[in-house]
């Protein structure tokens, strides 16, 4: 609480009793506890508390000013379905990944399914129509629901355990650290680290798959740490 003596004009007469009102004010909170006496300062009156920089995170973690507004936009479709004759849609949000469940009547939110338009035997189509503060708005499925993406040829034509995949993906990352089926023991040697600095991701984890089959299969040591640098040259030709 912030109290600015002052004084009480009546007509044209001063009057002290808002300094009187202040006092008991004050006196009132000290011996109720909710006001402490540290809380005053050197003029007896209490000041804001000051705001520290951790008070304004969640400002800069959710600013409005580049907040979506536009559902259209920051909301997807991934489901719709009839329920006992009445349409349901299922949205989430883009960002916050929360779930909506919308029918004819308003949600919590106030939105509600007023439509779907576009053929539901292509989902590229399909439209789920939103009404929204007065106003309606189309919400699409998302185009990686639609067609997911098309998996390396590395991981369709080359036979690998699930564990073994995820590792060739690791070590394409940090080939520096060394290859499991290169036939090198250790760190990558220099001169093959440098040239698998040359290719792309993509092209490390075709090669690091390769020699891994390779070392499933058998293959020495030898022809496994010849096959890794020619492998290697010829993606380098390649880009």
């Amino acid at each position: 609480m912030n109290f600015s003596p002052k004084r009480i004009r009546c007509g044209h007469r001063r009057h002290p009793r808002s300094l009187e009102f202040l006092g008991a004010t004050l006196a009132f909170l000290l011996v109720s506890g909710s006001l402490q006496a540290s809380d005053l300062p050197a003029s007896g009156v209490p000041l804001p508390e000051v705001l520290e920089e951790t008070d304004f995170d969640e400002l800069k973690n959710q600013s409005p000013f580049v907040r979506t507004l536009d559902p259209s936009e920051s909301l997807i479709l991934v489901g719709l379905a009839k329920i006992d004759g009445e349409l349901v849609a299922t949205l989430r949000e883009r960002v916050t990944k929360k779930t909506h469940i919308l029918t004819s009547k308003d949600n919590e939110e106030g939105w509600r399914i007023v439509g779907v338009d576009g053929d539901l035997s292509d989902l590229g189509t399909v439209e789920a129509q939103i009404s929204f503060a007065e106003q309606v708005y189309a919400i699409r499925y998302d185009q990686q629901m639609i067609t997911p993406p098309t998996l390396p040829k590395w991981r369709r034509t080359i036979k690998l355990s699930e564990k073994e995949q995820k590792y060739v993906v690791y070590q394409a990352q940090n080939f520096r650290r060394g290859i499991s089926g290169d036939g090198y023991r250790g760190a990558t040697p220099p001169a093959l680290a440098d040239k698998l600095s040359r290719i792309s991701q993509g092209q490390r984890e075709e090669i690091i798959a390769r020699l891994r089959d390779m070392d499933n299969r058998g293959i020495s040591s030898e022809d496994r740490q010849k096959a890794a640098h020619q492998m290697t040259d010829r993606a380098i030709r390649a880009r």
